[in-house]
């Protein structure tokens, strides 16, 4: 698509490539730090602790897209979310289990 291939239909121009990049110099200084703020605490943490924590990403977005777009959050949300995290504090808070001891 960016050379132009006529599957795609014609690529863009030299103007609306250089119209985009403050937009893509703005994403990349967003992103870049949000990724090294997600992958990083994951090397430290616990797995069930990362997964409750990304989880969490996912009602944080529903609950915005219900305030900023105008989206619905209705019962069937609300229940969903609480589900999202009871899943994550079931992973985390879950009864440990030990390996068991080889007998020599």
């Amino acid at each position: 698509a960016v050379f132009g291939s006529q599957v795609f239909g014609p690529g863009p121009d030299l103007g609306t490539l250089a119209g985009a990049g403050p937009l893509a110099l703005v994403v990349g200084l967003f992103m870049l730090p949000m990724l090294f703020l997600t992958i990083w605490p994951a090397t430290r943490l616990s797995p069930g602790r990362v997964g409750i924590l990304l989880m969490s990403e996912v009602v944080v977005g529903v609950v915005s897209a219900a305030l900023f777009a105008g989206e619905v959050f209705g019962v069937r949300e609300v229940i969903g979310t609480l589900l999202i995290l009871a899943a994550g504090a079931v992973e985390v808070l879950g009864r440990q289990t030990t390996a068991p001891r080889e007998t020599v």
